[in-house]
């Protein structure tokens, strides 16, 4: 399954509780002038929309849009690697 796919049937699945789905993802951080990619990790309650190709996110009252082709792994509420790339 497409992590598009995946992600949108976590949000959509009354099953699911996509709230505490965790989603780990390569994050670009400032370093010295330059950035250095770290893997982060959010929690699904933190995702307020997926728009083409990527995460909306609201972490502290600031939105930011995280590209899905930097999601690594995504982990359902029940602890289970449901998801991960092939990088």
């Amino acid at each position: 399954m497409r992590l598009r796919e995946l992600l949108s049937k976590l949000i959509w699945d009354p099953r699911e509780d996509f709230a505490v789905s965790r989603i780990r993802y390569v994050d670009r951080t400032p370093d010295g002038g330059g950035t250095r990619a770290v893997l982060s990790e959010l929690t699904g309650s933190e995702v307020t929309e997926l728009r083409g190709g990527f995460m909306v996110v609201e972490r502290d009252g600031e939105v930011s849009h995280i590209p899905l082709h930097r999601v690594r792994e995504v982990i359902d509420a029940r602890g289970r690697r449901v998801w991960a790339s092939a990088r």
